[in-house]
């Protein structure tokens, strides 16, 4: 099979005539010297038109370039003031923060010794409010004529009422001064919070 497809091949080359395959393989194209020189200044004027262009382009892209950076320039300079500025408040809260830490240990270590103080003043009123007491208790114990509505009766009720009035104030003053102390103690625990 394969000699008989060479056959018709062989039959089909003779009959091709040798000059018309060699009018099928021509050599490229001749031009003249005119249209060489049209071509030519067609290439230069495109050329022209491109670096023109690519000028532009390269003009227009460094000024962008310099208008972003300028534009960053100035939006670095602006954040680096509001930072410092920010810095600056900071330092500022954490100083005054740190300054009314030391206020409140301040206050509340003169609470505290004025809280030892009201104690030992009203422990000291227990004494004479005793004796006075007692004193009262002892004149109301005389029989007939001895029990006796005098200024030395009147005297003991005033220094009982005075007493007790005292003591009163004295209580009253030692519960603000504890809850002072304790509302003291939560600001600065808040206080310190905020300083770290």
């Amino acid at each position: 099979a394969e000699y008989g497809e060479f056959q018709t091949y062989q039959h089909y080359f003779k009959r091709i005539n040798l000059s018309a395959m060699a009018q099928l393989v021509k050599g490229p194209a001749k031009y003249s010297p005119y249209e060489w020189h049209n071509s030519n200044n067609k290439n230069f004027q495109s050329a022209e038109t491109e670096r023109a262009c690519a000028e532009r382009l390269q003009s227009e892209s460094k000024r962008i370039t310099d208008e972003t950076d300028e534009i960053t320039r100035f939006t670095q300079e602006d954040v680096n003031k509001k930072l410092a500025q920010r810095l600056r408040q900071l330092t500022f809260w954490k100083d005054e923060v740190h300054s009314q830490l030391f206020a409140v240990d301040k206050e509340i270590d003169t609470l505290l010794k004025h809280k030892a103080m009201l104690e030992n003043s009203l422990e000291a009123t227990d004494h004479p409010q005793s004796v006075t007491t007692s004193c009262l208790t002892y004149r109301e114990g005389r029989e007939g004529i001895d029990l006796v509505h005098d200024d030395v009766e009147i005297n003991l009720l005033k220094e009982v009422e005075v007493i007790d009035g005292v003591r009163s104030v004295l209580v009253r003053t030692l519960e603000q001064t504890i809850e002072q102390v304790r509302r003291l103690r939560s600001a600065k625990y808040f206080l310190q919070l905020y300083q770290t």
